[in-house]
C-alpha cells in the first residue's frame, strides 16, 4: 500500500507534530511544563497535547544523568495511539525519559506527538503499532538536547524496526508456545473495556501489540487504543486500550479489568472465539505471515466484529482451510474477491489456468505493471509480481511475446525490482515469457567486450557483486570480494595471465549465474559453452574437479551458516545430515576465512549455552549434544587461529555489532539469560579437552563470554 496523501479531504494538511516537556527559559517563552516546537498543529491539538502528555516516566531500573548512549537507548519508549482524540483526528504519543530539565530537577519526560487528521487514507505503515521506533520520533535526553529538539521531518513517518516474522516467533516459538496469551488478549480486546498486558519491556510489548495487530485488518486495528509502557501507580485505563505493564508491577496493580501476563501460563486460554480460531487456522502450520499481512492490507474490512479481516482473508484461499473454517469466516464478513485485476497479489496464490484477455485489459495491465514497484513490499516480492503479471499478459494474449520482447524490453530493464528477484534462484522453466527477461536484461547492462573472454573478465559482468552500485548489491561476502581482486586482475593482464585455479573460481560463478538465470545471459554469453570446453578439458587433468568440489563445498557451508542469516534458519540447517558432515569435516577453502572464524563463533558463543539449557536442535538428548559439539569441533579445527588474529577492540565490536543482538533475539526473559550467561562463562572449560590445541581460541572464547556477561544488567 502506496503512503496517503499529505493533504485530507478537507483540505488541510493531514499530519501535524508538536512536543511537550519541561524546557528552559527562551526569548519567546518561559520555562517549565509547555509546548515546545511544533509543525501545523492547531490551538485546539496543542490544549489536547497539554493534557494528556506524561509528565511522569519511571524506569523500573533506576538512572542517572550520568549514562552513556547505550543505556540511553535501552530506557523505555513509550508509544501511545489515541483513536479519535479530536474527533475525527487520530493522536500519537512517543514519550521518553529526558533526565534532568533546565533547573535541574530530575524526572522530565519528552513527547512528541503526531495527530493525523485523515486516518481512514491510505499510509505506508497501515497498523499504529508499526510505528515504534520510527526514526522520526524525536528522543532528546539531558536538557540541552531537550532546548535544541527541532521538527525537520514534514509529511508521514516511516516504519519502525518492528519484524513480523520475528513478532509471531515471540508468541509461539521463542520462549514456547504462548498463544494461549494471545487468545486471551483478543477475548479481553474484544470486549471492548480496559486491558492490561504484562510485559518484560517495552520492545517485547511492541511486539505482543504487533501480533495483536496482525489478526486484524488495519481498519479494526485503528479501533484499538494502546500504550507501550505505564507503572501500576499512574496507571489510567481506558475502555479500547490495551496499557502494556511491567511484569515486575503485577502486586500492585489496582484495576478492575482483564490482566494478561504474557509470561505466566495461567493466563492462557484455549481457542474458542471465532477471532481465536480463525487466527489458530491462519496462523497455524505452514503459515505465510508475509501474504497474511498484504491481505489483511488488501482488503482492510471496516466490520464492526473483530476478526472479520482473518475471515476476509480465509475467504480469499478457501482451499487452504477446513471446511468449518471457511463456514465460520462466511459468517464474520460479507466481504468476497473480486475480478483479478482488483488484487494485485492474486497471481501469487493462484495463477488462472483460463486466462482470456477481456476490452479494457491492455490499459489495466499497463496500470498494474506501472503500480507495482510502487506497493510498500520487499523487492523481491514485487519482482515476483511482475514476472507473474507479465506471464499473464502473455499467456492471456493481452500482449505478444515478440511485443514485451521489443519495445517493452528497455522499459521493463528499469524495474529494479524484477532484477533482484533474478538475483535469486528461481525456477524459470515454467514462464513462456522468460526471453522476455534475457531481452530486459541485455538492456540493462553494458557489458565491456563481446567475446566471453574479455567478459569473463571484465569487473561488473560476471561476478555480480563486482559492481555493487550497478548491480544493487552491498556486503559481499569475503570470497566474493576474493573474486573481484582476480576478475579485475585477469582483465587488466590479460586473459593468459590467469591461473587455472582463477579460470575455475571465474567458471564457478558463472556456471551459478546461467543455473540461476536460463534465460538471462547477457551479450556474449553464447560463447560460455565452447570456452568451458576449451579450458575445461585442462583443468581435469591437474586434479581441478576435487579443488572445485571443496570450493563449492566451502561456499554452501558458509551460506548456510553466514553472520547475515536468521539464527532460526541456522538451527534448522544445523539438524540436517549434509551440513553436520561438512562441520565434522570443514571445506579446506574456509581455513584462513575470517567470515568463517566469526561464523562459527557466533554458532558457539549464542547456540551452544541455550541448547544447554533446552532442546533446541533435538528432543534426542544425544543428538542435541552431539550437535553441540560438531560446532565446537569444527570452530577447533576446522578455521586457523593465529596470534594477533583478534584483540580486545576487534572482539568488542564482534560483541556490540552481533553476539549481543543475538544474544537477546534468541531469549528476553531475564531468568533464561542469566542462565545462559552461566553456561557462556563455564563453555571454555566444559570444552577444554577439544579447545586444548587452540590456546588462542580458548583465549577469545573466555574475552568474548566476559564482554557478554558484564553487559548482562543492561536493559534489552
Amino acid at each position: 500500500m502506496a503512503g496517503g496523501s499529505a493533504v485530507s479531504e478537507q483540505g488541510q494538511q493531514r499530519w501535524a507534530q508538536a512536543t511537550y516537556a519541561s524546557f528552559g527559559n527562551s526569548r519567546a517563552s518561559g520555562g517549565g511544563w509547555r509546548i515546545g516546537p511544533t509543525r501545523g498543529t492547531t490551538e485546539a491539538e496543542q490544549t489536547w497535547l497539554r493534557k494528556h502528555a506524561p509528565t511522569r516516566l519511571i524506569p523500573v531500573e533506576s538512572f542517572d544523568d550520568f549514562i552513556g548512549q547505550d543505556a540511553i537507548d535501552q530506557l523505555p519508549r513509550r508509544l501511545e495511539y489515541w483513536p479519535q482524540a479530536l474527533g475525527t483526528t487520530d493522536a500519537y504519543l512517543y514519550s521518553v525519559a529526558a533526565g534532568k530539565d533546565a533547573t535541574g530537577r530530575p524526572g522530565n519526560v519528552f513527547t512528541h506527538a503526531v495527530f493525523d487528521r485523515d486516518p481512514g487514507a491510505p499510509r505506508a505503515c497501515a497498523y499504529p503499532i508499526e510505528w515504534y521506533g520510527a526514526p522520526e520520533w524525536r528522543t532528546p535526553f539531558r536538557f540541552h538536547a531537550v532546548n535544541a529538539v527541532t521538527l525537520e521531518h514534514e509529511g508521514e513517518f516511516g516504519p519502525g524496526p518492528l519484524d513480523p516474522e520475528l513478532a509471531w516467533m515471540m508468541v509461539d516459538t521463542m520462549l514456547g508456545d504462548r498463544t494461549g496469551a494471545l487468545y486471551a488478549l483478543q477475548n479481553a480486546v474484544a470486549s471492548g473495556g480496559p486491558v492490561v498486558l504484562l510485559t518484560q519491556n517495552t520492545q517485547e510489548a511492541a511486539f505482543w501489540l504487533y501480533a495483536l495487530s496482525l489478526t486484524m485488518s488495519p481498519s479494526e486495528a485503528r479501533r484499538i487504543g494502546f500504550s507501550t509502557f505505564d507503572r501500576a501507580e499512574s496507571l489510567i485505563a481506558r475502555p479500547n486500550c490495551v496499557s502494556c505493564v511491567p511484569v515486575a508491577d503485577r502486586g500492585r496493580l489496582r484495576v478492575n479489568c482483564p490482566i494478561v501476563d504474557v509470561s505466566d501460563s495461567a493466563t492462557g486460554v484455549a481457542p474458542v472465539s471465532a477471532w481465536n480460531r480463525l487466527t489458530a487456522a491462519v496462523y497455524g502450520v505452514g503459515r505465510d505471515i508475509a501474504e497474511t499481512m498484504f491481505e489483511l492490507r488488501r482488503s482492510d474490512v471496516h466490520s464492526g466484529t473483530l476478526g472479520a479481516g482473518l475471515a476476509a482473508t480465509v475467504l480469499e484461499s478457501p482451499g487452504r482451510f477446513a471446511p468449518e473454517i471457511v463456514a465460520l469466516a462466511g459468517t464474520m464478513t460479507d466481504y468476497r474477491p473480486v475480478s483479478v485485476f482488483d488484487d494485485p497479489m492474486c497471481l501469487l496464490r493462484e495463477f488462472p489456468a483460463d486466462a482470456v484477455a477481456r476490452p479494457g485489459d491492455r490499459e489495466r495491465l499497463a496500470d498494474m505493471l506501472a503500480l507495482l514497484p510502487q506497493l510498500s513490499l520487499d523487492e523481491r516480492t514485487i519482482g515476483q509480481l511482475y514476472a507473474l503479471w507479465l506471464e499473464y499478459g502473455v499467456r492471456a494474449g493481452i500482449v505478444s511475446e515478440a511485443e514485451v520482447t521489443t519495445s517493452w524490453a528497455p522499459r521493463i530493464a528499469e524495474v529494479d525490482q524484477l532484477f533482484a528477484w533474478l538475483r535469486t534462484p528461481v525456477d524459470l522453466e515454467p514462464f513462456v515469457c522468460a526471453p522476455v527477461f534475457g531481452a530486459a536484461w541485455r538492456c540493462r547492462f553494458a557489458l565491456s567486450g563481446t567475446r566471453a573472454r574479455q567478459w569473463l573478465g571484465a569487473p561488473g559482468a560476471t561476478i555480480h557483486p563486482v559492481n555493487s552500485k550497478q548491480l544493487g548489491f552491498s556486503n559481499a561476502p569475503e570470497p566474493q570480494l576474493r573474486l573481484t581482486d582476480i576478475a579485475s586482475r585477469i582483465h587488466y593482464s590479460g586473459p593468459s595471465a590467469a591461473s587455472l585455479q582463477e579460470w575455475a573460481i571465474l567458471f564457478q560463478e558463472m556456471t551459478k549465474l546461467q543455473r540461476a538465470h536460463h534465460y538471462s545471459i547477457p551479450l556474449g554469453g553464447d560463447e560460455l559453452t565452447e570456452l568451458w570446453r576449451d579450458v575445461g578439458e585442462g583443468l581435469q587433468e591437474t586434479g581441478y574437479q576435487a579443488w572445485f568440489d571443496e570450493h563449492q563445498q566451502g561456499f554452501e557451508l558458509l551460506r548456510v551458516i553466514s553472520i547475515a542469516e536468521p539464527l532460526r534458519h541456522i538451527v534448522l540447517a544445523l539438524q540436517t545430515p549434509r551440513v553436520q558432515r561438512l562441520l565434522q569435516h570443514v571445506p579446506a577453502t574456509l581455513e584462513h576465512s575470517r567470515e568463517a572464524q566469526r561464523a562459527l563463533l557466533r554458532l558457539a558463543v549464542i547456540l551452544v549455552p541455550f541448547s544447554q539449557l533446552g532442546k533446541l536442535f533435538s528432543y534426542d538428548a544425544a543428538e542435541e549434544s552431539a550437535i553441540r559439539n560438531l560446532i565446537i569441533h569444527a570452530l577447533a579445527t576446522g578455521v586457523s587461529w593465529e596470534p594477533g588474529q583478534w584483540n580486545v577492540a576487534s572482539a568488542s565490536e564482534f560483541v556490540s555489532e552481533t553476539l549481543w543482538p543475538d544474544f537477546h533475539t534468541v531469549c528476553t526473559e531475564p531468568e533464561s539469560v542469566a542462565a545462559a550467561l552461566l553456561k557462556l562463562a563455564e563453555l571454555p572449560d566444559y570444552y577444554s579437552p577439544m579447545l586444548a590445541d587452540v590456546p588462542q581460541l580458548r583465549a577469545l572464547l573466555n574475552e568474548l563470554a566476559t564482554l557478554i556477561v558484564t553487559r548482562k544488567g543492561e536493559p534489552t
